[in-house]
């Protein structure tokens, strides 16, 4: 295979990927057909086989490659305080970088979590697999810091971990699904959604402050 014949595959490939994600998210798997997306993506037709094996294969390539952009910038984020003896305040660090990690990703990827957040409603029929090989292992490690932080006395010994990293990751991730739906609440938070840094600094006093004086 020539340079410039592996640069075309790879192009088209991208570019399916691209409209998959923007059509999947828009119409759903069903009514999502492969003919809509090569002509979205201006890709012959023929390639959706050839990269994905076909419609359901590349829903779940779109999923997978996303994945792997989350577990690539948690580890480095996990890796980059590894060998360190914990802190409070390193933890804390650690943490807001995790925060910061799921924001930024609901924010360049809008698509892709509605995507994730349908198939979850479903019981995860498409998205199962994914979960299970990348997010599961990585939620492992996020439970592991949460109870060293716990054996060190940094976070209280009655809170589960478990519920705790639902509950933020969840409320991350829906917290846009809400702010996209244009509701009265809208003004109320004027400065979150467009203000990410605003966003992780209101997410670290909830999560890791708390709310009593």
């Amino acid at each position: 295979m020539t340079d410039d014949t592996k640069k075309t595959k790879d192009s088209s490939r991208y570019c399916l990927l691209h409209s998959a994600a923007k059509l999947f998210c828009k119409k759903g798997l069903d009514k999502t057909s492969t003919r809509d997306i090569a002509e979205d993506s201006k890709v012959n037709i023929s390639m959706i086989s050839y990269h994905f094996g076909g419609k359901d294969g590349l829903y779940k390539q779109v999923l997978m490659d996303f994945a792997k952009k989350i577990e690539a910038g948690s580890t480095e984020i996990l890796e980059s305080f590894a060998g360190q003896e914990m802190t409070q305040d390193s933890f804390k660090k650690e943490m807001s970088a995790i925060i910061d990690h799921m924001i930024q990703n609901r924010i360049k990827n809008p698509e892709i979590c509605t995507m994730l957040s349908r198939d979850k409603i479903d019981g995860m029929p498409l998205s199962q697999e994914i979960h299970e090989q990348i997010f599961y292992p990585l939620i492992l490690k996020f439970l592991d810091l949460m109870e060293t932080a716990q054996q060190k006395k940094f976070v209280r010994a009655d809170i589960n971990p478990t519920l705790f990293f639902i509950m933020m990751s969840e409320g991350i991730f829906g917290f846009f699904e809400v702010a996209a739906c244009k509701t009265k609440l809208s003004d109320r938070y004027v400065g979150l959604v467009d203000e990410p840094e605003n966003l992780r600094n209101q997410i670290i006093k909830i999560y890791l402050e708390g709310i009593l004086l």
